[in-house]
C-alpha cells in the first residue's frame, strides 16, 4: 500500500527549504527533494512546474513572516530612526538565518519587477499599505515620493543591507550605523526638476 502524506504541497515547500539553505539552490536537484518528500517526481512537478517556481513559492513565504515581524516592530517602536535600525537589524538576521539560500532570497526582491510588485500588492494588499504608511510617518521626507521612487528607494535600501552584511558582531554594528546613515541622507536628497 503506498504512504500517503498530508499536506504534499507544504512538505515539499519544507522539505526543499531545508535543503536550499543547507546546500544552496543550484545544487539541489527535483529527483532529491521529491525522493526526501517520498513521492514521485512527477507528483512535485503537478504542484510545482519548475525548480524556480518552487524557490518563489519559499521564498514569498519568507517574505510574508519578514513583513509580518517589520510591522509588529515598527508599531512598537514611535522613534523612526530606532525603526530604521530595527529593519537593518532584521534584514541582517535573515540573511545569517537562511544560509546559502540568502544571495538568492535577495536577488528575488531586488528583481522583483513591476508585476511582481504589483503580485505583492495584491496578495496582501493590507500589510503593504501599513507598511508605506507607517514608514510616511516616521519619515516625512517620504511624502515627496512617487510610489514608484519609494520602490526604488526601498530596493535601494535593501541593496545597501546587503552590501553591508556581516557575520562578524563587532562590525556589525558599525555597519548597521552606516545603513541607517545613507537611508537618512538619501531621503534627505530629494530633489525636484521642474522642467521634467
Amino acid at each position: 500500500m503506498p504512504k500517503i502524506i498530508e499536506n504534499i504541497r507544504e512538505r515539499i515547500i519544507e522539505v526543499a527549504y531545508n535543503l536550499f539553505i543547507q546546500e544552496g539552490y543550484e545544487q539541489v536537484k527535483t529527483g532529491r527533494i521529491a525522493r526526501d518528500c517520498e513521492i514521485a517526481a512527477g507528483t512535485l512537478f503537478n504542484y510545482f512546474p519548475t525548480k524556480w517556481d518552487l524557490l518563489r513559492e519559499i521564498l514569498d513565504k519568507v517574505k510574508e513572516y519578514g513583513l509580518k515581524e517589520f510591522l509588529q516592530a515598527m508599531q512598537e517602536n514611535p522613534d523612526g530612526y530606532k525603526r530604521l535600525q530595527f529593519a537593518v537589524s532584521g534584514m541582517f538576521y535573515i540573511i545569517d538565518r537562511i544560509g546559502k539560500l540568502g544571495k538568492d532570497f535577495f536577488i528575488y526582491i531586488l528583481s522583483l519587477d513591476e508585476a511582481g510588485i504589483n503580485r505583492w500588492k495584491h496578495e496582501d494588499p493590507i500589510s503593504e499599505q501599513l507598511m508605506l504608511k507607517s514608514l510616511r510617518e516616521s519619515f516625512p521626507q517620504m511624502n515627496e515620493f512617487s510610489e514608484d521612487e519609494l520602490h526604488l528607494l526601498l530596493h535601494s535600501f535593501q541593496a545597501l543591507v546587503i552590501a553591508a552584511y556581516t557575520p562578524d558582531e563587532k562590525e556589525q554594528e558599525a555597519r548597521k550605523r552606516f545603513v541607517c546613515r545613507s537611508f537618512i541622507a538619501m531621503l534627505n536628497s530629494k530633489k525636484y526638476d521642474k522642467e521634467c
